[in-house]
Formats: C-alpha cells, structure tokens, sequence
C-alpha cells in the first residue's frame, strides 16, 4: 500500500452480531474476531487491497469511517491542522510498527489515517468482486477547498471529467479504489463508502430480508454500471455499486 491508499472501512454496531450476520449476507464478507482484537471483528475483501473491522458505537465514532495509508501520521496531522483541518483523535499504537489517527477535514468530516505495513495486493489486473470496497464519496460544501485540501494531504489528483460535472474525482494509487467530492445536502452529510456487488437488486432484497433497508434506489450511472445506498442493522449507511462485466454488454 503507498501514501493515498484508501485501506480500510470501519463500521460502528450496536450489535456485533447482528452486524457480523448483515454484511455476511449482503457482501459475502467473511467477518470474524481474532484473539487479539477481541470485540473488533474483521475481514479482508476479495481483491486483498481493501479491508475493514466493525467497532462498538460512541461518543466520536458514529458513522462509517474510512482510513487513508500515509508515510507518517504525525507529519500528515500537522499539515492537515495547517491546511484548516483539526486533530481528533491523537496517534494511538496498533502494534510496534503501526499506528492510527484520525483527523476532521475543513468540511468536518472524519477521516482515519493509518501508518504501517499492509500486505502487498497482486496488481497484474485491476478486477473488482463482490465485496470489495470499490468507491468513497466526501460531502464538501467547498468543492475548490476540498481539493486543495486532499490533494495535498494525500496526493490525489483529484479532476472534473467530461460528463460529471460539479463531482470531481480521483484513483488511488492502489488502481484498484476510487472516489468522489459531491455536493453536501440533507441526505448526505458524512463520507460514505461503495461496496462492489454482482447485482444491486439482489443485495437491496438480501439487505431487507436482514434487517435493513433500501435509503436510494437503484440510480444508473451509465448504460453499464449503478449505484443505491442501503441502511444496514446499525443505523449505518452504505453504497453498493454494480458494473456489467464488459462481456455481458
């Protein structure tokens, strides 16, 4: 993993089980515990970049949160703070050679930084599957700011492409995950993650039949991809993504 990767997803739960059993079912993830993070249960998705842990719902961990890898958590948290961010939750240890944090960008969303090592994914072709956590969207309120902002935190080059004007985007150097600055209304006010599935319809139906429920419906990008936002168990939002292979088309 480089500086900029989008590493990992955490979700918070009321019920761990319950949470372990919804996304079992929606995105085949095979969430377990391990002796050593007891009450933080896991999992890694199929493309091995992308990953995630499930964590008890508090004070300053509410929603969804993904982390970012950087070459140095203190050196990032500074510049975040002098680039109009804050510090909120201080480097903490994870092991002897990794470490966490987790800062507020000017829009005030929360954002997890994470410095270590993480397994390298095998990069000959970039293919996603079901499961993998494929795109994250930010909420901004000053497209110009939020630009500059991760751009340089983080290295993206984040741009406008013809036909999606007003929501630009970046690729992490990873090639494999994606995401998006969009616009921050009612209904969308704190980043929000994408998880790639073989088929929307399916996952809103398996999503209800477990508890959740469907928040956006079925919305078409283009003649071969889309996208809709379900709730799961806990409260928590998520997106999930559907791209026809191209031999389908």
């Amino acid at each position: 993993m480089a500086h900029g990767d989008i590493t990992h997803t955490e979700i918070p739960f009321d019920d761990m089980q319950r949470a372990m059993d919804f996304y079992r079912a929606v995105a085949g993830w095979d969430v377990q515990e391990s002796p050593e993070y007891e009450g933080y249960p896991m999992w890694r998705a199929p493309n091995q970049v992308s990953g995630g842990g499930m964590g008890r719902r508090e004070e300053g961990f509410s929603t969804p949160r993904f982390y970012v890898e950087v070459g140095s958590v203190d050196d990032v948290a500074a510049r975040a703070t002098e680039l109009g961010g804050r510090l909120l939750q201080d480097k903490d240890p994870i092991s002897d050679t990794s470490w966490v944090a987790v800062i507020a960008d000017p829009e005030g969303n929360q954002i997890g930084l994470y410095e270590g090592s993480m397994p390298e994914p095998v990069r000959d072709t970039v293919t996603m599957s079901h499961g993998d956590i494929t795109h994250v969207d930010i909420p901004v309120t000053d497209t110009r700011r939020a630009q500059a902002f991760y751009g340089d935190l983080f290295g993206w080059d984040i741009r406008e492409v013809a036909g999606f004007e007003g929501y630009p985007m970046w690729q992490a150097p990873n090639g494999a995950l994606s995401g998006g600055l969009a616009p921050r209304d009612a209904s969308f006010t704190q980043p929000r993650s994408y998880i790639h599935v073989d088929s929307i319809d399916e996952a809103l139906t398996i999503a209800e039949a477990n508890g959740g429920r469907v928040v956006q419906p079925r919305q078409a990008i283009d003649g071969s991809s889309g996208w809709a936002v379900l709730e799961d168990t806990e409260g928590n939002e998520m997106g999930v993504y559907e791209q026809t292979p191209a031999t389908d088309r």
